[in-house]
Protein backbone atom coordinates (compact mmCIF):
# COMPACT_ATOMS: atom_id res chain seq x y z
CA UNK A 1 0.00 0.00 0.00
CA UNK A 2 2.76 2.40 0.76
CA UNK A 3 4.43 1.42 -2.37
CA UNK A 4 1.23 2.63 -4.33
CA UNK A 5 1.30 6.02 -2.10
CA UNK A 6 4.82 6.77 -3.52
CA UNK A 7 4.55 5.75 -6.93
CA UNK A 8 1.08 7.77 -6.67
CA UNK A 9 3.14 10.89 -5.09
CA UNK A 10 6.03 10.78 -7.92
CA UNK A 11 3.77 10.57 -10.95
CA UNK A 12 1.45 13.43 -9.14
CA UNK A 13 5.01 15.55 -8.56
CA UNK A 14 6.39 14.73 -12.15
CA UNK A 15 2.72 16.09 -13.52
CA UNK A 16 2.97 19.26 -10.98
CA UNK A 17 6.14 20.05 -12.79
CA UNK A 18 5.40 19.32 -16.40
CA UNK A 19 2.43 22.10 -15.73
CA UNK A 20 4.77 23.95 -14.49
CA UNK A 21 6.88 24.26 -17.45
CA UNK A 22 4.16 24.58 -19.31
CA UNK A 23 2.90 27.62 -17.66
CA UNK A 24 6.53 29.10 -17.45
CA UNK A 25 6.97 28.60 -21.33
CA UNK A 26 3.10 30.02 -21.97
CA UNK A 27 3.73 33.22 -19.99
CA UNK A 28 7.60 33.89 -21.29
CA UNK A 29 8.24 32.59 -25.10
CA UNK A 30 4.98 30.46 -26.76
CA UNK A 31 3.87 32.96 -29.60
CA UNK A 32 1.73 32.06 -32.71
CA UNK A 33 2.86 29.63 -35.35
CA UNK A 34 2.95 32.39 -37.67
CA UNK A 35 4.79 34.17 -35.95
CA UNK A 36 7.55 31.56 -35.99
CA UNK A 37 7.42 31.64 -39.85
CA UNK A 38 7.56 35.38 -39.52
CA UNK A 39 10.96 35.25 -37.39
CA UNK A 40 12.49 32.29 -39.82
CA UNK A 41 11.83 34.24 -42.85
CA UNK A 42 13.22 37.54 -41.33
CA UNK A 43 16.16 35.79 -40.42
CA UNK A 44 17.09 34.18 -43.14
CA UNK A 45 16.91 37.03 -45.36
CA UNK A 46 18.88 39.68 -42.93
CA UNK A 47 21.54 36.41 -42.82
CA UNK A 48 21.62 36.04 -47.21
CA UNK A 49 21.96 39.71 -46.85
CA UNK A 50 24.91 40.14 -44.50
CA UNK A 51 26.52 36.78 -46.30
CA UNK A 52 26.26 38.48 -49.59
CA UNK A 53 27.86 41.75 -47.98
CA UNK A 54 30.59 39.72 -46.52
CA UNK A 55 30.09 40.95 -42.81
CA UNK A 56 29.56 37.62 -41.17
CA UNK A 57 32.42 37.78 -39.33
CA UNK A 58 33.63 41.71 -40.46
CA UNK A 59 33.36 43.16 -36.70
CA UNK A 60 36.79 42.81 -34.75
CA UNK A 61 34.81 41.48 -31.86
CA UNK A 62 32.90 38.99 -33.91
CA UNK A 63 35.39 37.18 -34.57
CA UNK A 64 37.24 37.45 -31.21
CA UNK A 65 34.25 35.66 -29.87
CA UNK A 66 34.68 33.18 -32.71
CA UNK A 67 38.10 32.41 -31.45
CA UNK A 68 37.45 32.55 -28.00
CA UNK A 69 35.13 29.83 -28.50
CA UNK A 70 37.41 27.58 -30.98
CA UNK A 71 39.76 27.66 -28.62
CA UNK A 72 37.89 25.95 -25.91
CA UNK A 73 38.34 22.65 -28.10
CA UNK A 74 41.05 23.63 -30.39
CA UNK A 75 44.53 25.06 -28.97
CA UNK A 76 47.61 23.89 -27.78
CA UNK A 77 46.10 24.45 -24.50
CA UNK A 78 42.36 23.71 -24.28
CA UNK A 79 40.28 24.14 -21.69
CA UNK A 80 38.05 27.03 -19.36
CA UNK A 81 41.06 29.04 -18.94
CA UNK A 82 41.02 30.12 -22.87
CA UNK A 83 37.40 32.47 -21.97
CA UNK A 84 39.69 35.21 -21.13
CA UNK A 85 38.92 37.82 -19.28
CA UNK A 86 37.93 40.38 -21.07
CA UNK A 87 34.23 39.09 -22.21
CA UNK A 88 31.56 36.96 -19.90
CA UNK A 89 32.02 33.46 -20.65
CA UNK A 90 28.12 32.63 -21.88
CA UNK A 91 28.14 33.79 -25.32
CA UNK A 92 31.22 31.78 -25.97
CA UNK A 93 30.30 28.09 -24.55
CA UNK A 94 27.27 28.52 -26.58
CA UNK A 95 28.96 28.73 -30.15
CA UNK A 96 31.66 26.35 -28.46
CA UNK A 97 29.78 22.77 -30.17
CA UNK A 98 28.98 24.94 -33.26
CA UNK A 99 32.35 26.15 -34.33
CA UNK A 100 33.96 23.15 -34.05
CA UNK A 101 32.47 22.02 -37.57
CA UNK A 102 35.72 23.44 -39.16
CA UNK A 103 33.22 25.02 -42.12
CA UNK A 104 30.96 26.75 -40.01
CA UNK A 105 34.09 27.78 -38.33
CA UNK A 106 35.32 29.60 -41.39
CA UNK A 107 32.45 30.84 -42.78
CA UNK A 108 30.97 32.71 -39.77
CA UNK A 109 27.57 30.61 -39.71
CA UNK A 110 28.12 30.04 -36.31
CA UNK A 111 27.18 33.34 -35.09
CA UNK A 112 23.61 32.89 -37.98
CA UNK A 113 23.37 30.05 -36.82
CA UNK A 114 22.88 30.75 -32.82
CA UNK A 115 20.93 33.58 -34.10
CA UNK A 116 17.92 32.13 -35.01
CA UNK A 117 17.37 30.40 -31.88
CA UNK A 118 18.03 33.84 -30.05
CA UNK A 119 15.97 36.00 -32.56
CA UNK A 120 13.01 32.99 -31.94
CA UNK A 121 13.13 33.51 -28.40
CA UNK A 122 13.90 37.39 -28.20
CA UNK A 123 10.81 37.72 -30.13
CA UNK A 124 8.60 34.65 -28.21
CA UNK A 125 9.20 36.76 -25.16
CA UNK A 126 8.30 40.02 -26.56
CA UNK A 127 5.34 39.27 -27.91
CA UNK A 128 4.47 37.54 -24.55
CA UNK A 129 5.35 41.11 -22.74
CA UNK A 130 3.20 43.04 -24.72
CA UNK A 131 0.48 40.92 -24.59
CA UNK A 132 0.84 41.21 -20.87
CA UNK A 133 1.18 44.64 -21.24
CA UNK A 134 -1.88 45.58 -23.59
CA UNK A 135 -3.20 43.10 -25.53
CA UNK A 136 -3.18 41.14 -29.41
CA UNK A 137 -2.07 44.76 -30.91
CA UNK A 138 0.74 45.67 -28.02
CA UNK A 139 2.14 42.65 -28.82
CA UNK A 140 2.30 42.64 -32.52
CA UNK A 141 3.84 46.72 -32.42
CA UNK A 142 6.38 45.24 -30.65
CA UNK A 143 7.26 42.09 -32.60
CA UNK A 144 7.02 45.03 -35.41
CA UNK A 145 9.39 47.03 -34.23
CA UNK A 146 12.15 44.69 -33.43
CA UNK A 147 12.10 43.03 -36.46
CA UNK A 148 12.08 45.90 -38.96
CA UNK A 149 15.13 46.83 -37.13
CA UNK A 150 18.01 46.44 -39.29
CA UNK A 151 20.84 46.82 -36.38
CA UNK A 152 18.87 45.01 -34.00
CA UNK A 153 18.79 42.12 -37.56
CA UNK A 154 22.46 42.10 -37.62
CA UNK A 155 23.31 41.28 -34.46
CA UNK A 156 21.30 37.94 -34.90
CA UNK A 157 23.30 37.19 -37.70
CA UNK A 158 26.96 37.23 -35.95
CA UNK A 159 28.56 35.84 -33.12
CA UNK A 160 29.10 38.80 -30.96
CA UNK A 161 28.20 39.06 -27.02
CA UNK A 162 24.54 41.11 -27.72
CA UNK A 163 22.38 38.68 -29.22
CA UNK A 164 22.25 36.08 -26.37
CA UNK A 165 21.95 39.19 -24.20
CA UNK A 166 19.25 40.59 -26.20
CA UNK A 167 17.39 37.27 -25.58
CA UNK A 168 18.06 36.83 -22.01
CA UNK A 169 16.73 40.32 -21.57
CA UNK A 170 13.50 39.62 -23.20
CA UNK A 171 13.07 36.20 -21.44
CA UNK A 172 13.52 38.02 -17.97
CA UNK A 173 11.07 40.98 -19.11
CA UNK A 174 8.37 38.28 -19.95
CA UNK A 175 8.90 35.96 -16.63
CA UNK A 176 8.91 39.93 -14.68
CA UNK A 177 5.71 41.36 -16.61
CA UNK A 178 3.86 37.97 -15.88
CA UNK A 179 4.88 38.15 -12.20
CA UNK A 180 4.14 41.71 -11.59
CA UNK A 181 0.51 41.14 -13.69
CA UNK A 182 0.03 37.94 -10.78
CA UNK A 183 0.72 40.41 -8.31
CA UNK A 184 -2.31 42.76 -9.10
CA UNK A 185 -4.36 39.50 -8.40
CA UNK A 186 -3.17 38.10 -5.50
CA UNK A 187 -1.06 35.60 -7.27
CA UNK A 188 2.76 35.35 -6.34
CA UNK A 189 3.49 32.91 -9.25
CA UNK A 190 6.37 31.57 -8.19
CA UNK A 191 7.38 29.71 -11.31
CA UNK A 192 7.80 33.46 -13.20
CA UNK A 193 10.00 34.79 -10.12
CA UNK A 194 12.50 31.48 -10.94
CA UNK A 195 11.93 31.98 -14.77
CA UNK A 196 13.12 35.80 -14.17
CA UNK A 197 16.19 34.50 -12.09
CA UNK A 198 16.80 31.98 -14.32
CA UNK A 199 17.16 34.87 -17.38
CA UNK A 200 18.82 37.34 -15.45
CA UNK A 201 21.62 34.79 -14.53
CA UNK A 202 21.98 34.16 -18.19
CA UNK A 203 22.05 38.01 -18.40
CA UNK A 204 24.86 38.12 -15.96
CA UNK A 205 27.01 35.55 -17.62
CA UNK A 206 26.35 37.20 -21.19
CA UNK A 207 27.21 40.92 -20.89
CA UNK A 208 27.60 43.21 -18.11
CA UNK A 209 24.82 45.48 -18.74
CA UNK A 210 22.74 42.15 -17.52
CA UNK A 211 24.44 42.71 -14.35
CA UNK A 212 22.12 45.97 -13.82
CA UNK A 213 19.22 44.29 -15.55
CA UNK A 214 19.18 41.57 -13.01
CA UNK A 215 19.60 43.88 -9.74
CA UNK A 216 16.52 46.88 -11.00
CA UNK A 217 14.67 43.40 -12.00
CA UNK A 218 15.28 42.31 -8.42
CA UNK A 219 13.87 45.28 -7.01
CA UNK A 220 10.93 45.15 -9.43
CA UNK A 221 9.90 42.24 -8.38
CA UNK A 222 10.51 42.73 -4.57
CA UNK A 223 8.93 46.20 -5.10
CA UNK A 224 6.10 45.17 -6.31
CA UNK A 225 5.65 42.02 -4.03
CA UNK A 226 5.59 44.60 -1.31
CA UNK A 227 2.66 46.85 -2.77
CA UNK A 228 0.92 44.35 -4.46
CA UNK A 229 0.57 41.45 -2.29
CA UNK A 230 -1.01 42.90 0.79
CA UNK A 231 -2.04 39.68 2.35
CA UNK A 232 0.78 38.61 4.05
CA UNK A 233 3.05 40.95 2.59
CA UNK A 234 6.16 40.57 4.57
CA UNK A 235 6.55 36.99 4.25
CA UNK A 236 6.07 36.74 0.62
CA UNK A 237 8.04 40.04 0.13
CA UNK A 238 11.42 37.67 1.71
CA UNK A 239 9.98 34.76 -0.37
CA UNK A 240 9.98 36.91 -3.69
CA UNK A 241 13.50 37.94 -2.45
CA UNK A 242 14.86 35.19 -1.86
CA UNK A 243 13.52 33.15 -4.93
CA UNK A 244 14.75 35.57 -7.19
CA UNK A 245 18.54 36.82 -5.76
CA UNK A 246 20.09 33.17 -5.13
CA UNK A 247 20.48 32.45 -9.05
CA UNK A 248 21.92 35.31 -10.41
CA UNK A 249 24.01 36.12 -7.22
CA UNK A 250 25.43 32.57 -7.75
CA UNK A 251 26.02 33.60 -10.97
CA UNK A 252 28.25 36.59 -10.66
CA UNK A 253 30.21 34.85 -7.73
CA UNK A 254 30.74 31.47 -10.46
CA UNK A 255 32.35 34.62 -12.56
CA UNK A 256 34.00 36.12 -9.94
CA UNK A 257 35.53 33.01 -9.25
CA UNK A 258 36.47 31.98 -12.32
CA UNK A 259 38.72 35.46 -12.42
CA UNK A 260 40.40 34.24 -9.02
CA UNK A 261 41.03 30.98 -10.19
CA UNK A 262 42.89 31.83 -13.74
CA UNK A 263 43.85 35.10 -12.86
CA UNK A 264 44.50 35.68 -9.32
CA UNK A 265 42.36 38.27 -9.12
CA UNK A 266 38.82 38.11 -8.55
CA UNK A 267 38.27 41.58 -10.12
CA UNK A 268 40.77 40.98 -13.08
CA UNK A 269 37.43 41.41 -15.46
CA UNK A 270 37.42 45.41 -14.12
CA UNK A 271 41.19 46.53 -13.80
CA UNK A 272 43.37 43.20 -14.88
CA UNK A 273 46.17 43.31 -17.67
CA UNK A 274 43.61 42.71 -20.37
CA UNK A 275 40.39 44.03 -18.99
CA UNK A 276 38.05 46.58 -20.14
CA UNK A 277 39.89 49.75 -18.81
CA UNK A 278 43.00 48.41 -19.85
CA UNK A 279 41.61 47.97 -23.52
CA UNK A 280 39.95 51.51 -23.48
CA UNK A 281 43.30 53.00 -21.71
CA UNK A 282 45.36 50.99 -24.97
CA UNK A 283 43.08 52.92 -27.66
CA UNK A 284 43.15 56.02 -25.73
CA UNK A 285 47.30 55.96 -26.08
CA UNK A 286 47.49 54.88 -29.67
CA UNK A 287 44.88 57.77 -30.65
CA UNK A 288 42.32 55.19 -32.30
CA UNK A 289 39.38 57.27 -30.31
CA UNK A 290 38.91 60.47 -29.21
CA UNK A 291 40.60 61.91 -25.72
CA UNK A 292 40.57 64.82 -23.74
CA UNK A 293 43.20 64.92 -21.06
CA UNK A 294 44.74 61.32 -22.48
CA UNK A 295 41.04 59.87 -21.66
CA UNK A 296 38.00 59.13 -23.42
CA UNK A 297 35.66 62.56 -22.95
CA UNK A 298 33.09 60.79 -21.00
CA UNK A 299 35.79 59.85 -18.28
CA UNK A 300 34.60 61.35 -15.07
CA UNK A 301 31.76 63.25 -16.55
CA UNK A 302 28.90 61.48 -16.12
CA UNK A 303 26.30 63.54 -18.20
CA UNK A 304 28.16 63.48 -20.71
CA UNK A 305 28.38 59.73 -20.47
CA UNK A 306 24.48 59.39 -20.73
CA UNK A 307 24.08 61.66 -23.52
CA UNK A 308 26.45 59.57 -25.71
CA UNK A 309 24.75 56.81 -25.01
CA UNK A 310 21.47 58.33 -25.76
CA UNK A 311 22.98 59.09 -28.79
CA UNK A 312 24.31 55.67 -29.92
CA UNK A 313 20.73 54.79 -28.97
CA UNK A 314 18.90 56.91 -31.26
CA UNK A 315 21.74 55.85 -33.85
CA UNK A 316 20.84 52.18 -33.54
CA UNK A 317 17.05 52.64 -33.04
CA UNK A 318 15.90 56.02 -35.00
CA UNK A 319 15.52 59.15 -33.56
CA UNK A 320 11.62 59.29 -34.68
CA UNK A 321 11.32 55.89 -32.74
CA UNK A 322 13.36 56.46 -29.68
CA UNK A 323 11.47 59.98 -29.21
CA UNK A 324 8.20 58.07 -29.44
CA UNK A 325 9.04 55.29 -26.81
CA UNK A 326 9.87 58.37 -24.37
CA UNK A 327 6.59 59.13 -24.58
CA UNK A 328 5.36 55.49 -24.40
CA UNK A 329 7.54 55.06 -21.39
CA UNK A 330 5.49 57.91 -19.78
CA UNK A 331 2.14 56.72 -19.98
CA UNK A 332 2.82 53.21 -18.89
CA UNK A 333 4.33 54.52 -15.79
CA UNK A 334 1.24 56.74 -15.37
CA UNK A 335 -0.82 54.23 -15.64
CA UNK A 336 1.41 51.61 -13.11
CA UNK A 337 -0.71 51.34 -10.23
CA UNK A 338 -3.68 49.14 -12.43
CA UNK A 339 -1.11 47.80 -13.96
CA UNK A 340 2.04 46.96 -11.91
CA UNK A 341 3.37 44.93 -15.14
CA UNK A 342 4.58 48.48 -16.80
CA UNK A 343 7.13 48.20 -14.35
CA UNK A 344 8.76 46.06 -16.15
CA UNK A 345 9.98 49.17 -18.40
CA UNK A 346 12.51 50.19 -15.59
CA UNK A 347 14.25 46.95 -15.71
CA UNK A 348 14.43 47.22 -19.48
CA UNK A 349 16.30 50.65 -19.04
CA UNK A 350 19.40 48.81 -17.11
CA UNK A 351 21.57 49.21 -20.21
CA UNK A 352 21.49 53.03 -20.09
CA UNK A 353 22.35 53.11 -15.90
CA UNK A 354 25.58 50.05 -16.61
CA UNK A 355 26.71 52.43 -19.78
CA UNK A 356 26.35 55.71 -18.04
CA UNK A 357 28.54 54.38 -15.28
CA UNK A 358 30.71 51.95 -17.88
CA UNK A 359 31.56 55.00 -20.01
CA UNK A 360 32.40 57.66 -16.68
CA UNK A 361 34.34 55.52 -15.33
CA UNK A 362 36.30 54.67 -18.15
CA UNK A 363 35.40 50.87 -18.82
CA UNK A 364 34.08 51.41 -22.09
CA UNK A 365 34.17 53.28 -24.94
CA UNK A 366 31.38 54.33 -27.64
CA UNK A 367 32.50 56.93 -30.50
CA UNK A 368 29.36 57.56 -32.22
CA UNK A 369 28.32 59.45 -35.46
CA UNK A 370 27.96 62.75 -33.76
CA UNK A 371 31.57 62.60 -32.87
CA UNK A 372 32.84 60.66 -35.90
CA UNK A 373 30.87 60.68 -39.12
CA UNK A 374 33.15 57.80 -40.33
CA UNK A 375 35.16 56.34 -37.95
CA UNK A 376 32.54 55.04 -35.07
CA UNK A 377 32.84 52.66 -32.68
CA UNK A 378 30.76 50.16 -30.55
CA UNK A 379 27.66 52.16 -31.54
CA UNK A 380 26.05 48.75 -31.40
CA UNK A 381 25.96 49.14 -27.85
CA UNK A 382 22.85 51.04 -28.43
CA UNK A 383 21.16 48.33 -29.47
CA UNK A 384 20.98 46.78 -26.07
CA UNK A 385 17.59 49.49 -25.55
CA UNK A 386 15.88 47.55 -29.12
CA UNK A 387 13.19 45.60 -26.32
CA UNK A 388 12.65 49.10 -24.17
CA UNK A 389 11.38 51.02 -27.39
CA UNK A 390 10.01 48.06 -28.65
CA UNK A 391 8.12 47.68 -25.47
CA UNK A 392 7.18 51.27 -25.05
CA UNK A 393 5.94 51.86 -28.48
CA UNK A 394 3.75 48.82 -27.52
CA UNK A 395 2.70 50.31 -24.13
CA UNK A 396 1.94 53.53 -25.97
CA UNK A 397 -0.90 51.98 -28.41
CA UNK A 398 -2.78 50.48 -24.92
CA UNK A 399 -4.97 54.08 -24.47
CA UNK A 400 -6.19 53.94 -27.57
CA UNK A 401 -8.87 51.09 -26.79
CA UNK A 402 -10.70 49.94 -29.39
CA UNK A 403 -8.71 51.82 -32.08
CA UNK A 404 -5.84 50.31 -30.31
CA UNK A 405 -5.27 48.89 -34.02
CA UNK A 406 -5.21 51.97 -35.75
CA UNK A 407 -2.28 53.25 -33.75
CA UNK A 408 -0.27 49.91 -34.02
CA UNK A 409 -0.47 50.08 -37.44
CA UNK A 410 0.37 53.58 -37.12
CA UNK A 411 3.59 52.37 -35.17
CA UNK A 412 4.42 49.65 -37.59
CA UNK A 413 4.36 52.59 -40.40
CA UNK A 414 6.94 54.93 -38.35
CA UNK A 415 8.88 51.62 -37.52
CA UNK A 416 9.25 51.04 -41.64
CA UNK A 417 9.88 54.33 -41.92
CA UNK A 418 12.78 54.21 -39.83
CA UNK A 419 13.70 51.29 -41.55
CA UNK A 420 14.11 52.96 -44.70
CA UNK A 421 15.56 56.04 -43.45
CA UNK A 422 18.52 53.84 -41.92
CA UNK A 423 19.35 52.54 -45.25
CA UNK A 424 19.19 55.65 -46.77
CA UNK A 425 22.00 57.28 -44.74
CA UNK A 426 25.32 57.51 -46.29
CA UNK A 427 26.76 54.68 -44.87
CA UNK A 428 23.62 52.42 -44.33
CA UNK A 429 22.43 51.20 -40.91
CA UNK A 430 25.06 52.52 -38.21
CA UNK A 431 25.70 48.63 -36.96
CA UNK A 432 26.35 47.25 -40.25
CA UNK A 433 28.51 50.49 -41.41
CA UNK A 434 30.51 50.36 -38.37
CA UNK A 435 31.31 46.35 -39.19
CA UNK A 436 31.85 47.22 -42.74
CA UNK A 437 34.31 49.81 -41.73
CA UNK A 438 36.42 47.35 -39.56
CA UNK A 439 36.50 44.78 -42.39
CA UNK A 440 38.03 47.76 -44.82
CA UNK A 441 40.31 48.46 -42.33
CA UNK A 442 41.63 44.54 -42.15
CA UNK A 443 41.64 44.44 -45.83
CA UNK A 444 45.68 43.20 -45.85
CA UNK A 445 45.17 40.37 -42.65
CA UNK A 446 42.70 39.12 -45.34
CA UNK A 447 45.30 39.43 -48.15
CA UNK A 448 47.99 37.83 -45.21
CA UNK A 449 44.94 35.31 -44.01
CA UNK A 450 44.23 34.22 -48.02
CA UNK A 451 48.25 33.76 -48.69
CA UNK A 452 49.40 31.88 -45.55
CA UNK A 453 46.23 29.32 -46.36
CA UNK A 454 47.51 28.35 -49.38
CA UNK A 455 51.09 27.84 -47.70
CA UNK A 456 50.96 24.03 -47.72
CA UNK A 457 54.42 23.44 -45.39
CA UNK A 458 53.27 22.54 -41.87
CA UNK A 459 54.70 23.87 -38.67
CA UNK A 460 53.38 26.45 -36.08
CA UNK A 461 52.45 30.10 -36.72
CA UNK A 462 53.67 32.74 -33.72
CA UNK A 463 51.43 35.76 -33.99
CA UNK A 464 50.78 38.49 -30.79
CA UNK A 465 47.14 37.80 -31.05
CA UNK A 466 46.30 40.94 -28.73
CA UNK A 467 48.28 43.68 -30.39
CA UNK A 468 47.09 42.48 -33.56
CA UNK A 469 44.02 43.88 -34.60
CA UNK A 470 43.92 41.47 -37.53
CA UNK A 471 45.18 38.50 -35.51
CA UNK A 472 41.65 37.25 -35.58
CA UNK A 473 41.27 37.50 -39.80
CA UNK A 474 44.31 35.57 -39.89
CA UNK A 475 43.38 33.06 -37.25
CA UNK A 476 39.45 32.77 -38.52
CA UNK A 477 40.78 32.69 -42.30
CA UNK A 478 44.11 31.26 -42.36
CA UNK A 479 42.44 27.70 -43.07
CA UNK A 480 45.11 26.45 -40.31
CA UNK A 481 43.38 25.01 -36.84
CA UNK A 482 44.20 27.10 -33.90
CA UNK A 483 46.43 24.42 -32.35
CA UNK A 484 48.71 25.39 -34.72
CA UNK A 485 49.00 28.60 -33.37
CA UNK A 486 51.84 30.21 -30.93
CA UNK A 487 50.17 33.12 -29.21
CA UNK A 488 49.45 34.82 -25.58
CA UNK A 489 46.60 32.34 -25.07
CA UNK A 490 49.43 29.42 -24.46
CA UNK A 491 51.32 31.25 -22.40
CA UNK A 492 54.08 28.73 -21.32
CA UNK A 493 54.74 28.48 -24.74
CA UNK A 494 54.50 32.30 -25.75
CA UNK A 495 57.05 33.00 -23.02
CA UNK A 496 59.23 30.34 -24.80
CA UNK A 497 58.85 31.73 -28.32
CA UNK A 498 59.61 35.17 -27.14
CA UNK A 499 62.98 34.24 -26.07
CA UNK A 500 63.96 32.20 -29.29
CA UNK A 501 61.35 30.54 -31.44
CA UNK A 502 61.26 26.62 -31.36
CA UNK A 503 61.95 24.84 -34.62
CA UNK A 504 58.70 23.84 -34.99
CA UNK A 505 57.73 27.50 -35.45
CA UNK A 506 57.81 27.72 -39.26
CA UNK A 507 56.03 30.96 -39.38
CA UNK A 508 56.10 34.30 -37.66
CA UNK A 509 53.42 37.09 -38.10
CA UNK A 510 54.11 40.45 -37.17
CA UNK A 511 53.07 44.15 -37.90
CA UNK A 512 54.50 45.96 -40.98
CA UNK A 513 56.95 49.04 -40.42
CA UNK A 514 53.78 51.30 -41.59
CA UNK A 515 51.13 49.63 -39.55
CA UNK A 516 50.15 52.37 -36.96
CA UNK A 517 49.70 49.73 -33.76
CA UNK A 518 53.60 48.15 -34.76
CA UNK A 519 55.32 49.50 -31.43
CA UNK A 520 52.04 47.18 -29.46
CA UNK A 521 53.70 44.00 -31.26
CA UNK A 522 55.56 42.02 -28.90
CA UNK A 523 56.87 39.51 -31.18
CA UNK A 524 58.25 42.17 -33.48
CA UNK A 525 59.59 44.30 -30.37
CA UNK A 526 61.21 41.26 -29.11
CA UNK A 527 62.61 39.17 -32.04
CA UNK A 528 62.88 41.08 -35.39
CA UNK A 529 64.44 44.94 -33.43
CA UNK A 530 67.00 41.96 -32.24
CA UNK A 531 67.76 40.14 -34.47
CA UNK A 532 66.79 37.13 -33.37
CA UNK A 533 64.88 35.25 -36.28
CA UNK A 534 68.34 34.88 -38.93
CA UNK A 535 66.63 31.47 -40.12
CA UNK A 536 63.79 33.15 -41.12
CA UNK A 537 63.50 35.07 -44.49
CA UNK A 538 60.80 37.42 -44.86
CA UNK A 539 57.92 35.23 -47.08
CA UNK A 540 54.87 37.87 -47.59
CA UNK A 541 54.47 41.28 -47.01
CA UNK A 542 51.62 44.15 -47.25
CA UNK A 543 51.13 47.57 -45.94
CA UNK A 544 50.18 45.92 -42.57
CA UNK A 545 51.20 42.48 -42.32
CA UNK A 546 55.01 40.71 -42.68
CA UNK A 547 55.52 37.01 -42.14
CA UNK A 548 58.40 35.57 -41.97
CA UNK A 549 59.33 31.34 -42.91
CA UNK A 550 61.90 29.23 -41.98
Amino acid sequence: MRRIVVRQTVSDLRRDVRQHWRTVIAGTVAMPGRLYGLVIAVWLAATLLVWRSNLLQAHDDTLAHLVIARRLLDSLEPGLGQLGVVWLPLPQLLLAPVVAIDPIWHSGLAGALLGLVYLQAATGALYRTGRILGGQACAWVAVAVFLTNPNTLYQFTTAGAEAPALMFTCLCAAAVANALAGFRRGDPRPGMIIAASGAASGAILSHYAGWALAAIAGLVLVGGSYFWLRRRRRRITEAVSIAYTITPVNAALLWLLYNLIVFDNPLAFIRGEHSSSAIVSDLAARGIIPTAGGLPPEAGHPWLALTTYVQAAVDVNGLLLTALAGVGVLVALLRVRGQPQNLVLLALAAPSLYYLLALALGQAVIVNRAASPEAFLNVRYGGLMAPLVALSLAALVTPFGRHARIAGAAVAVAALGSTISQFREPMGPVTVAEAAVQQRAAAPSYEAAVWLANQHRGGLVLMDDIAQSGSKVIMVSGGRPLRQYVDASTLRLWREALVQPPPNVAWIVVKGADARDRDSDRVRNTLIRDGRIDDYSLSFENDEILIFGR
